[in-house]
């Protein structure tokens, strides 16, 4: 009968985590739970007290489409470039896997209670508010706030492997150079986003 050897992983060696599509995955799972959480949160609340959460709903707020332009762009931008900024951040920490965790489950709470505010403020007609106001913005940016997770979790990683003596020689120059373009791109992205939550709310200001 033959024996199945398991690898042991050698004292100190770090757990291998999700790769590529997987960790993706993963990552919008995490998201998508917070989306759950925010919208059971906030299904048991009154819109007053919906409408003072502007700490986890900010670019998401309703009455959107009382807002000029530039005041919708601006709140869009602000809101999810400080998570993708907190994400980049803390790639340079070798334990900022947690934080990046953090910043995926705060941005879904926020997204849920938004929706879960237009829901209990309108009943069903609110959905299509959901669908313009919210949902075409709201995915571009939150796949990028994703991206960043994911690229901050993955750098947080190599920056451990380094100082556990895991990760062997490396072209650090390389490394951070990429990382800086990846997240450099990911500012593109955030910024087509707050256009769209701009545009979105100048068109549903006509109806």
């Amino acid at each position: 009968m033959r024996i199945l050897k398991r690898k042991i992983r050698p004292v100190g060696e770090m757990a291998p985590i999700p790769k590529g599509k997987a960790m993706f995955a993963a990552l919008m799972t995490v998201l998508l739970t917070g989306v759950f959480i925010g919208s059971a949160v906030a299904r048991n609340m009154d819109g007053d007290a919906l409408l003072s959460m502007s700490a986890i709903t900010d670019g998401f707020r309703a009455g959107v489409a009382e807002k000029s332009f530039g005041e919708v762009f601006l709140s869009s931008l602000r809101s999810s470039g400080v998570l993708v900024f907190i994400c980049f951040f803390m790639g340079f920490c070798a334990v900022g896997q947690p934080v990046h965790i953090g910043v995926l489950v705060f941005r879904g709470i926020g997204l849920g209670a938004a929706i879960a505010y237009f829901y209990t403020a309108y009943g069903f007609s609110g959905f299509l508010e959901v669908l313009l106001l919210i949902i075409p913005g709201a995915v571009m940016s939150s796949l990028a706030i994703i991206l960043a997770a994911r690229e901050g979790i993955r750098f947080s990683n190599i920056l451990g492997g380094f100082l556990s003596g895991v990760e062997g020689e490396r072209d650090t120059k390389v490394l951070l150079r990429l990382y800086v373009l990846k997240f450099v791109v990911l500012s593109v992205i955030i910024l087509g986003s707050a256009l769209v939550d701009g545009v979105t709310a100048f068109i549903s200001a006509g109806f």
